[in-house]
């Protein structure tokens, strides 16, 4: 049993199967029993449920305000299944239009230019007014090309990042670069699946930049520190007194919103 509670602070609810997977009206059920548990804080993107996350989450927090990451380039392929997807979970027309517009736009980031801050920047003010009832505390360059990645780059999104008051950080990115930029930026966030974190747990330690565990239930069997009996439990367990560390709880279900909920009262 628990030798001490487990911070909501340090749990993320991963949403990327909200408007996809899950439809609109089972993702407003499951988002009204997590905030009524005291959940806050949810990780997202423009494309994410089928590009109807930012949607769903938005028209939540009108009266409640929630705490969000989201992020700039994911990559996406624009084609017909994705299309459809979109049209099978349609709800309302402006977010129809809005899910299209970002599948367009991030099927065609390639080429340097679609990673300059001037861009980011531009892209930027469409995800604040997708989620303007929100706040949106930690900003993510998903999947950064490598060869974008230099320090003048860094410093330039660092400061954007400064002037619209939000925590930089870095998602799904290589080996090499993540260990450049941990052991010469200690204010970025990174974004990673457990069994990259395990792979580096010890620079992580020393570094204490924070970081967000995703793919903790993709990878549970990839990784050999923690036992997947009681998995869920054995991850809290693990992970509770690690002060830089957060972890993302993807809910793609509401028996995974249940188990999620269960385990962590439990605990507490």
């Amino acid at each position: 049993m628990s030798s001490g509670k487990i911070p909501l602070r340090k749990i993320i609810i991963g949403t990327s199967a909200w408007g996809s997977k899950i439809s609109y009206s089972e993702s407003f059920k499951i988002l009204e029993e997590l905030l009524e548990s005291g959940f806050v804080q949810f990780d997202t993107a423009p494309n994410y449920g089928s590009g109807y996350s930012h949607n769903i989450i938005n028209s939540i927090s009108k009266n409640k305000k929630l705490i969000i990451n989201t992020k700039f380039g994911q990559k996406m392929n624009l084609s017909l299944k994705e299309i459809f997807k979109r049209i099978y979970r349609f709800n309302n027309l402006n977010a129809f239009f809005k899910s299209n517009s970002n599948l367009i736009n991030y099927s065609f980031q390639n080429k340097k230019s679609f990673w300059l801050v001037s861009n980011i920047d531009k892209n930027f003010i469409e995800i604040k007014k997708d989620l303007s009832n929100c706040a949106i505390d930690t900003f993510f360059l998903h999947s950064p090309l490598k060869e974008t990645i230099s320090d003048q780059f860094i410093m330039e999104f660092i400061k954007f990042c400064n002037l619209n008051n939000l925590v930089p950080g870095i998602s799904n990115i290589q080996d090499d670069i993540f260990l450049y930029l941990i052991s010469n930026y200690k204010n970025i966030v990174f974004q990673m699946p457990l069994t990259q974190y395990f792979k580096y747990e010890k620079i992580i330690e020393r570094n204490q930049n924070m970081i967000h565990i995703n793919s903790i239930f993709k990878t549970k069997y990839l990784q050999n520190k923690i036992s997947v009996k009681n998995y869920e439990i054995a991850i809290f367990e693990y992970f509770k007194n690690k002060r830089n560390i957060k972890l993302i709880f993807g809910i793609n279900s509401n028996h995974s919103m249940k188990s999620l909920l269960n385990n962590f009262n439990l605990l507490n």
